[in-house]
């Protein structure tokens, strides 16, 4: 495996569109601590998966929050690493048969493929939050 950047946060968002406004605290907090400076990583596993697939994103909202692809957005323009579980991608119709993600539904080109043998490498060095 190769070396991981080494980051100062790690966000795990696992919750989806039926805990959306669960989710929307991860990216708010990954947001916030990006815009003070340090390098984040947010890591999208089981139903938050859903929050990156643009068919299902584009009608959720909290009222309290801003909309996911505003999170998104803002996060890869400040250089903050998004991953997803490939896995995850392949369930919900986001990784096609070559291995690649389907840009097509995807929020955001920029996320990467990930696994969890990368979350928990980064376990030991890296403050790592779950939502």
């Amino acid at each position: 495996m190769a070396k991981d950047k080494k980051h100062d946060l790690q966000v795990i968002i696992c919750s989806g569109i039926k805990d959306i406004d669960r989710a929307q605290l991860g990216l708010s907090i990954a947001l916030n601590s990006t815009m003070q400076g340090q390098s984040v990583v947010i890591f999208f596993s089981a139903s938050g998966v859903e929050l990156i697939k643009k068919s299902i994103c584009s009608s959720c909202q909290e009222k309290t929050h801003e909309s996911i692809e505003f999170y998104i957005k803002n996060l890869l323009d400040l250089n903050a690493s998004l991953e997803a579980c490939s896995s995850c991608l392949e369930k919900c119709g986001l990784l096609s048969t070559d291995g690649n993600i389907n840009i097509e539904d995807l929020i955001d080109e920029r996320i990467k493929i990930g696994g969890e043998a990368s979350v928990s490498a980064r376990l030991k060095d890296t403050k790592t939050i779950v939502f």
